[in-house]
């Protein structure tokens, strides 16, 4: 029992120091807190307001792709649809003037950059089975949308032709309509 008594003694006199040390451990980093030079006051704030614009750039940034989402993945959708179907008006429609759609014995081309990329093939071969968004994002400096598509492609006996496409899109704004300015293949 006076073990007992002894330990919680030592026990409460070690908790009763820890508690006064600490009252004043707060009051001396308290003091050195507020010992900031104006200087470095003035260097706290600027880097404080330099994040706050850097988080509302990036805010707004993607305030914009959520907000144009639906749009360009509904484009990126009437894109595939008229690649798959080979429709060449309704390619023509989502290009940007600069790109130029060209019809060849094997199929129908866009020319970019003196890149012929085939959009459609005539050989029928292969068919677009199913295609899926993979990624997306705005890009604020250029002030273009990204989309990356995976295509998968059948042949005619229906086995799957491996890999699946990957089509990326760039979409800008030119007189108020959403337009492809670039794309390219890989796989």
């Amino acid at each position: 029992m006076r073990k007992k008594i002894w330990v919680l003694l030592v026990c409460g006199l070690m908790l009763l120091t820890a508690c006064s040390n600490t009252n004043g451990f707060v009051e001396v980093q308290h003091a050195k807190a507020n010992t900031d030079t104006p200087k470095e006051n003035e260097n706290k704030v600027e880097n404080s307001t330099q994040t706050i614009k850097k988080l509302k750039k990036e805010i707004n940034v993607y305030k914009i792709e959520k907000e144009n989402f639906a749009i360009i993945s509904n484009l990126s959708r009437d894109f595939v649809q008229a690649q798959k179907t080979g429709n060449q008006k309704q390619l023509q429609a989502l290009l940007a003037k600069e790109l130029t759609l060209k019809s060849k014995a094997d199929g129908l081309y866009v020319i970019i950059d003196n890149v012929d990329w085939l959009l459609y093939t005539l050989d029928g071969k292969n068919y677009l089975d199913d295609w899926v968004i993979q990624g997306y994002d705005y890009n604020n400096d250029n002030q273009t949308f990204n989309i990356f598509i995976r295509e998968f492609y059948k042949s005619n006996n229906v086995e799957l032709v491996s890999p699946p496409t990957f089509l990326h899109l760039v979409f800008k704004k030119v007189k108020d309509e959403w337009k492809i300015i670039n794309l390219e293949f890989d796989v």
